[in-house]
């Protein structure tokens, strides 16, 4: 849940995982220009944490979630 990284754009791809992406890329199916947001902090082969980047991050979307909808009334 993004509050302030809004773009307005002409497309929607939706991505199911980095195979998927590639084989996009490869057909020809995505835009001339891209840019691309990665969270390096989440990718961590310790599962402990992963788990602790994983729950903070919904409780972040949570809280941005409930803002959203305050300021939106």
């Amino acid at each position: 849940m993004s509050i302030r990284d809004k773009v307005n754009s002409a497309f929607e791809i939706e991505v199911k995982s980095t195979m998927h992406f590639i084989e996009l890329i490869q057909a020809g199916k995505t835009p001339d220009r891209m840019m691309i947001n990665t969270h390096p902090q989440r990718w961590d082969d310790n599962y402990l944490w992963w788990l602790k980047e994983l729950v903070a991050q919904n409780l972040k979307n949570k809280i941005k979630q409930l803002l959203n909808t305050i300021r939106s009334k």
